[in-house]
């Protein structure tokens, strides 16, 4: 098959060139001027030559080289496409972290919301206990101060009671009420020391 393709190749080439230098053969009414149609031929011969070389010796490592670029193309697409799914799984991981990160915030935030509400109850209780301490304190002071105003006022109407007393009972007792208090004074001694 290899043969028969070169034989095709070879035999095209040639009538290529027959073709191109043969117009001008079939041109000319002169027989003079070959030497630029023989230039004309060894250019294509040179080419022909050249071409046939190139394609018998470089053809195997070209197939080579590029077969080797097109595998190593490949294996970067194959490691491309490993990296973006690597990228996309770290990316989807990234995303439920976050997902997960805004649910836990949710959760602490709400926890530390209910946390301040049972502060701030708590610390409306104590506020209200303490209060009612300090309605009872104030509450007990005024009525100390009310027995002492109480137990003061006593105190200054026995004063001023006896104040009078001393002041009108001279003028106003006599000397037998005198003796009768004293009498009744002995006898009330006298009957409390013998029981």
């Amino acid at each position: 098959m290899k043969r028969i393709n070169k034989i095709a190749w070879i035999s095209l080439c040639a009538m290529v060139c027959l073709l191109i230098t043969g117009t001008d053969l079939f041109a000319a009414e002169e027989a003079g001027g070959w030497r630029e149609k023989y230039d004309l031929v060894l250019k294509w011969v040179n080419f022909i030559i050249l071409a046939s070389l190139i394609i018998k010796f470089a053809r195997t490592p070209l197939k080579d080289f590029l077969k080797g670029q097109r595998e190593k193309l490949a294996a970067d697409i194959r490691k491309k496409e490993k990296e973006k799914d690597t990228a996309a799984a770290e990316v989807e991981e990234i995303k439920t972290a976050l997902n997960e990160g805004e649910a836990r915030f949710q959760d602490l935030k709400d926890r530390i919301v209910e946390q301040g509400k049972k502060r701030k109850e708590q610390a409306v209780e104590e506020a209200k206990e303490q209060s009612r301490l300090m309605l009872v304190e104030t509450q007990k002071r005024v009525e100390n101060q009310i027995l002492k105003a109480k137990k003061r006022l006593k105190a200054e109407l026995v004063d001023a009671a006896v104040e009078l007393a001393l002041q009108r009972l001279p003028k106003e007792i006599t000397s037998e009420d005198n003796q009768k208090f004293l009498g009744l004074f002995l006898s009330d001694t006298h009957a409390q020391s013998t029981t």
